[in-house]
């Protein structure tokens, strides 16, 4: 007799070559859960972190300088066995610069009953540490970790996603993934630098135009995945407004600059 438990068990018997009635009889057979599973959940097309988002989500915007950032991660549990703990890790990595919080998860008792986390159950925890957007660059990794003694299968319990940041909400534009930002410095006198993230590798072209429709600079790039810029000297241009824009396959982004001089 089973109780307290919502799986179903089945045991099978097979004979042949038997005339003569059979008395087949189990004893002394105990069924456990099995081992736990924690896992990642997928929301949104994208591997278990709601927030902050990849810089490839067009329903968001790009984080701000500054920013304080409490992560919220989608987790599910994927086995058979109710959890009760569980650590999670979040690294958030710019350059050689390191952010890490590792945080303890554990049921809560009440009434004298511990509410587990549940087989096929998900859960959104956010973390309750701190993660700051410190660095001038447009582009980090941040990475989740679950960890989880005598977990089934350990391949889902990572994820990273690659959120983009600037210095304001003005300060960029964003499309299919493509990300051009504001033009450093601008107003720019000899010298200024484009920056921009790709989503994957490619050729991408930046060009500069006059107000009036006429092409100043054309320059090709061999984009990699992630953030890359452009040095561009304006000491030949004259001083006034211009436009520049960015394409990466089928995506056109394009921002004002100035020249003064």
């Amino acid at each position: 007799m089973f109780s307290n438990n919502d799986e179903v068990a089945k045991v099978r018997f097979r004979t042949k070559a038997h005339t003569r009635l059979m008395d087949i009889a189990l004893d002394d057979v105990n069924f456990g859960y099995g081992l736990p599973d924690i896992g990642i959940a997928e929301q949104r097309g994208y591997m278990g972190i709601i927030y902050p988002t990849d810089f490839s989500d067009n329903t968001t915007s790009c984080m701000i300088y500054g920013d304080t950032v409490h992560p919220i991660v989608a987790i599910v549990n994927s086995g058979l066995t109710p959890i009760v703990a569980f650590d999670i890790k979040g690294t958030w990595k710019t350059g050689n610069e390191i952010i890490e919080h590792q945080e303890h998860w554990e049921a809560e008792t009440v009434n004298g009953v511990v509410m587990s986390f549940m087989p096929g159950d998900t859960m959104e925890y956010t973390f309750t540490n701190v993660f700051t957007v410190f660095t001038t660059s447009s582009i980090s990794d941040f990475m989740v970790e679950l960890i989880l003694p005598m977990d089934n299968d350990p391949y889902n319990n990572k994820t990273t996603i690659h959120p983009c940041a600037t210095t304001g909400i003005e300060d960029y534009v964003k499309e299919d993934g493509l990300v051009l930002h504001q033009n450093v410095p601008n107003p720019a006198e000899t010298k200024t630098r484009i920056s921009f993230i790709t989503p994957r590798a490619g050729q991408a072209v930046v060009e500069i135009f006059s107000l009036t429709g006429q092409k100043l600079y054309s320059e090709t790039v061999n984009a990699q995945f992630g953030e890359n810029y452009l040095d561009v000297t304006t000491s030949s241009f004259a001083a006034g407004m211009y436009i520049y824009t960015l394409q990466f396959e089928d995506a056109v982004l394009s921002k004002k600059m100035i020249i003064q001089k």
